[in-house]
């Protein structure tokens, strides 16, 4: 992935990491359908765009109590974690379809 993306920067490639980190962590993940910033910190970051354009999934509200923004998280982060362990469950499914499908048992006679 670094490779790919950073490949025509030259010498000052490590100057764009944190740019590709944080689009990596605010892209879906295909095995389990959230993104690493949902999973981690119970949240979509907000990106430059969101801000200056505003976004329909952004909250502007913010809660009034730290106890409440705490339950308020723990409450996003094992939604989160919910739809991450079925979608992993359904992609290790797949994943063993796939191996399963590629085998070839040898039956060997006496």
């Amino acid at each position: 992935m670094v490779k790919a993306y950073l490949v025509d920067e030259g010498d000052d490639w490590d100057l764009f990491l944190g740019c590709l980190a944080g689009a990596y962590r605010a892209t879906p993940n295909q095995s389990t359908g959230v993104t690493p910033n949902m999973l981690t910190m119970g949240r979509e970051i907000k990106l430059p765009a969101d801000v200056i354009y505003g976004h329909a999934n952004v909250s502007n509200t913010t809660p009034k109590t730290a106890r409440e923004a705490i339950t308020e998280m723990q409450e996003h982060m094992h939604k989160a974690h919910a739809i991450a362990r079925k979608h992993l469950d359904s992609a290790t499914k797949r994943s063993k379809e796939i191996y399963e499908t590629r085998l070839a048992f040898h039956h060997y006679d006496v």
